[in-house]
């Protein structure tokens, strides 16, 4: 769930809208019903869907929010190509020197 809350919470950082707005937005729609989906496939119900999406909504924020994590999003956003893929070891080569300067 918290995979699928993280998207709105980079969002909510870049843009300076609270998470909760984006959350509710069209544009978050896949991730809501990905989160709830990810929920039914781990044998909750509807109440423990929605705690779990509340806190998650919590630590997301916590962590995209971090200086180093936006320099990371940003930095991965920078070298998206315009179109295909891209492999996992370059995103985490990409990621990593932006997460590991400022992080201390």
């Amino acid at each position: 769930m918290l995979i699928q809350i993280c998207g709105s919470a980079a969002e909510a950082c870049h843009t300076g809208r609270d998470l909760e707005s984006v959350w509710d937005s069209y544009a978050s729609e896949s991730d809501f019903k990905g989160a709830v989906q990810d929920g039914v496939w781990a044998g909750l119900d509807t109440s423990d869907i929605t705690k779990f999406i509340n806190e998650g909504m919590e630590h997301a924020v916590a962590l995209v929010c971090q200086p180093n994590a936006q320099n990371a999003i940003y930095a991965l956003a920078n070298a998206l190509p315009s179109s295909g893929r891209l492999a996992g070891r370059r995103v985490a080569f990409i990621t990593e020197g932006p997460l590991a300067e400022t992080a201390g």
